[in-house]
């Protein structure tokens, strides 16, 4: 798959493929290849592994930790949630749905417990879970879960159920039906994890999908609840999710 900008190209390869440069021409001009380019704020590279993006947002994400550590003797609690959700979450929330199962989201939680620890005036060791639940922020992997769940209602037409595949009546029938894909960087996409995660919601929540509002209110409180910090943790909940 090629992307061409006016003055360049990305050819998007798996790691272990050989690389083959290309050569192509415009108008007697040659488009330059690149390994990685800007588009719509997201830092893109060829191997869509995510680690240029990540390491363009860090900076700016440890800025507004910085900003908010200088304010916390200044502003009561309420207003810096304000500025966390103005100026931190709002970068990490930005196309989370293609970044956020990368490798390297680990570095940009890191950032984000920093912050929660330093909003509720606690130690570098002190444990975050009860501060996430507390200040009613989501961790990396449940806003991750939660934006490209709501990717998924928001698109329901381009998703398929079991039913509407199989043609069996089976007690998975309203599940999506999971795309078979070997490469683990289209494992980590938006259409096979959105469709991995939506089968894993509780039942009660899936109900609720053609009701965008309460889908959201519903899975935020869920995820507010158990505040995972991985989608592995998420995936393997052993609670009785048909209860919630």
């Amino acid at each position: 798959m090629l992307n061409i900008t006016k003055t360049n190209v990305i050819k998007f390869t798996p790691k272990t493929t050989a690389h083959v440069p290309l050569d192509i021409y415009y108008k007697d001009n040659v488009i330059d290849e690149v390994k990685s380019t800007k588009f719509l704020g997201m830092h893109i590279d060829n191997h869509m592994n995510w680690k240029n993006h990540v390491e363009q947002i860090l900076p700016k994400l440890s800025a507004a930790c910085f900003s908010i550590r200088n304010l916390i003797h200044t502003l009561n609690l309420d207003i810096l949630h304000m500025v966390y959700f103005a100026y931190f979450h709002s970068l990490l929330q930005y196309a989370i749905i293609f970044w956020g199962n990368s490798t390297h989201v680990h570095q940009v939680f890191q950032l984000q417990k920093r912050v929660v620890r330093v909003m509720s005036g606690v130690g570098p060791r002190s444990s975050c879970r009860s501060l996430f639940r507390k200040l009613n922020i989501l961790p990396i992997a449940c806003q991750y879960i939660l934006s490209l769940m709501l990717f998924i209602v928001d698109n329901q037409k381009d998703f398929l159920t079991n039913a509407y595949v199989h043609g069996l009546d089976t007690r998975n029938k309203n599940y999506l039906s999971l795309p078979i894909v070997s490469l683990s960087c289209v494992q980590k996409g938006v259409s096979y994890s959105g469709v991995k995660i939506f089968n894993s919601l509780p039942s009660n929540i899936q109900s609720y999908r053609n009701d965008r509002k309460r889908f959201k209110n519903k899975l935020y409180r869920y995820l507010i609840i158990h505040s995972f910090y991985s989608i592995t943790e998420f995936l393997e909940c052993k609670i009785d999710k048909d209860n919630i």
